[in-house]
């Protein structure tokens, strides 16, 4: 693993073929470049079971939230080990591969979506994303 300067985070970005990532901006960083990926997220069981009781999302990486729908796939707790995390990394990197193709296009789609909003989106869809059904207006 190897920290890159802030100064030279796009250009390392870009010249990746597929991501793993952990959630995050970064995740939003990847989609906005078109890059594939596969969002990573595992911490101590007591944090993730407070978190999950706290935050009634579907989604953790922004781009699902933004569209509320898996167009990353997310590899979350207990389903974040090698074995899945291998399997998921090796359907994206297969040349032509279907789940590449999909994702691409999704992401495509998503690109769409920010720029219809130059860039932006409302944040009451953001925060609502991120807060769930119960605390949205009524």
């Amino acid at each position: 693993m190897q920290l890159i300067e802030p100064e030279r985070k796009i250009a390392t970005l870009t010249a990746c073929h597929v991501a793993l990532a952990c959630s995050g901006t970064v995740t939003y960083e990847l989609a906005a470049l078109g890059i594939p990926m596969l969002i990573l997220y595992k911490t101590h069981w007591l944090t993730y079971r407070i978190a999950k009781s706290l935050l009634k999302v579907r989604f953790i990486g922004l781009p699902n939230l933004i569209e509320n729908t898996a167009i990353i796939p997310e590899l979350i707790q207990h389903d974040c080990d090698p074995e899945r995390i291998a399997k998921a990394l090796g359907e994206l990197m297969q040349p032509g591969s279907l789940a590449y193709a999909r994702q691409k296009e999704k992401l495509i789609h998503l690109q769409t979506h920010m720029q219809s909003h130059h860039g932006t989106l409302p944040i009451d869809q953001v925060v609502q994303a991120l807060l769930g059904e119960r605390h949205t207006r009524a």
